[in-house]
């Protein structure tokens, strides 16, 4: 029948994207409400706050998912796909740089350690400032050369950081709280036990 009102709808070109955008969406929120549930490691002389449990298996399975994918596009190239696979081994090869670093505070200081073993250390002497994100719920410690480390909401107990790092550098945090047109930062002195 000519003249249809309603056009016809291509599920693969137009609604799959986003459906795979609006799961995509669900899980990276479910994962970021999870990660706050694990507890960090409290050795003797100090506490390791790895990233959440959630977060590994994700990264884990976004690396199977990728592999499978390359080596079905590879068996099924098409001339005109020559790309697709360079592009599948970039995305594999980057997944273990989405990994968030395993923190630990020890008598020393601060260190980040990531998936490959880089190793990065502030000491406490040497901690300038504190910043926390409300909305990203980054919480930032930066040293006087600029470097930092940060305890992302993907990391296990939050709370529990900010405060032992505030314990022991006795400095004040700014809290940037995000607002509808620009987010507003104020400076929270440090009040813990004298």
């Amino acid at each position: 029948m000519k003249g249809h009102l309603i056009p016809k709808i291509d599920f693969v070109q137009n609604v799959l994207p986003l459906l795979v955008l609006a799961v995509h969406g669900a899980v990276f929120r479910w994962l970021w409400k999870r990660s706050s549930i694990p507890k960090a490691t409290i050795e003797s002389g100090r506490a390791i706050f790895p990233p959440a449990r959630e977060i590994r298996i994700f990264v884990g399975f976004l690396a199977v998912v990728i592999a499978a994918f390359l080596i079905w596009c590879s068996l099924t190239l098409q001339p005109r796909e020559w790309w697709l696979p360079y592009a599948l081994l970039v995305l594999l090869v980057a997944v273990p740089f989405i990994n968030p670093p395993v923190l630990t505070i020890d008598v020393l200081g601060i260190a980040s350690r990531t998936w490959f073993g880089y190793e990065k250390q502030i000491r406490w002497e040497n901690v300038a400032s504190l910043h926390y994100n409300m909305g990203s719920k980054y919480f930032t410690v930066r040293d006087r050369d600029g470097r930092k480390i940060v305890h992302s909401g993907f990391h296990v107990e939050g709370k529990l950081f900010r405060d032992k790092v505030r314990e022991r550098t006795r400095l004040s945090m700014k809290i940037t709280v995000s607002g509808v047109l620009k987010a507003k930062t104020v400076e929270l002195p440090y009040g813990g036990p004298k």
